[in-house]
């Protein structure tokens, strides 16, 4: 580890094991330690902080739930490439996601102007109208290719937040922040996941074969009266995307949830199946749908 503080034992102090833990994590997000580089191992660290193996193995543990090593038996442990990771239902952008675990989102521009779509497999026509501009973007963290993003706007509502080519010539422009910008605000979100085999101008554009297995994502992003903002029809690498959400069941109608005896978070998902939405009339044909909402920042 490079130039890290030492690890305190004072009274009210966090954890060792967390201590140590962000430690090593500091030096992966610094570049001190790259991917598929090998992290200290737990005699070493017991050495190095005259700690226990126990304490040693917590932290290296603690490292992995967050996605930021991987433990290989017998080889020891190694910093992992970065993977975009959901697992809450509070509605972000790909850039404050991918900031949240530590890494650097960016984005390039691939083109901007009307839909290019054969068919409306999405419903972009009864959900924004005729008159509507699609954005297909490459997203990309710390500079690897992890996906595709293709969104269409009402025309109206790109003109509004100026969303045009000079607006994405930075590479770190956010579409949610160009958006909040303008004072359109995106409130709550459905969120549909596929698995679909990657054509060739994905495969090219992610650096994979064609026909590789994608996550597609598609997000239909609504205002606070409910009303169609955008539709994003991603597709990630299978390699570099992790979901993951935590379930509540429910027992007996209009009983209220409750808390885990173990102080657990329960993030608000909601997964319904073949079911038909009473307040906005929509059916979602069977497919597993998650529901989330945009907290205030």
């Amino acid at each position: 580890m490079t130039g890290a503080p030492d690890i305190t034992r004072s009274r009210g102090d966090r954890p060792i094991y967390v201590q140590l833990a962000e430690q090593i994590a500091d030096d992966i997000r610094s570049g001190a330690l790259l991917p598929g580089d090998r992290v200290t191992s737990e005699p070493e660290l017991m050495r190095q902080h005259s700690i226990s193996r126990a304490t040693a193995v917590k932290a290296l543990a603690h490292l992995e739930q967050q996605g930021l090593v991987r433990r290989e038996q017998g080889r020891g442990t190694f910093v992992e490439t970065p993977r975009l990771v959901q697992r809450s239902a509070q509605l972000g952008s790909f850039s404050e996601q991918v900031r949240s675990h530590g890494h650097t989102p960016s984005q390039r521009l691939l083109s901007i102007g009307p839909p290019r779509r054969r068919d409306d497999d999405l419903g972009l026509q009864s959900r924004l109208g005729d008159d509507t501009i699609e954005i297909q973007r490459l997203r990309l963290v710390d500079g690897e290719p992890v996906g595709v993003h293709s969104t269409v706007l009402e025309r109206s509502v790109g003109e509004r937040a100026g969303l045009n080519g000079d607006a994405f010539a930075d590479e770190q422009a956010s579409l949610y922040a160009l958006l909040d910008v303008a004072g359109v605000h995106v409130d709550e979100a459905d969120e549909h996941l596929q698995a679909v085999a990657a054509t060739e101008r994905e495969a090219e554009l992610l650096g994979v074969e064609p026909g590789s297995a994608l996550m597609r994502v598609v997000r239909i992003s609504r205002d606070a009266a409910g009303e169609p903002i955008e539709v994003v029809d991603a597709r990630y690498r299978a390699d570099r995307f992790d979901y993951s959400v935590s379930l509540v069941r429910r027992h007996g109608e209009g009983r209220a949830r409750r808390g885990s005896s173990r102080g657990k978070e329960h993030h608000e998902e909601q997964f319904t199946e073949g079911t038909r939405d009473a307040h906005r009339g929509r059916d979602d044909g069977g497919r597993v749908r998650q529901v989330g909402r945009r907290g205030v920042e």
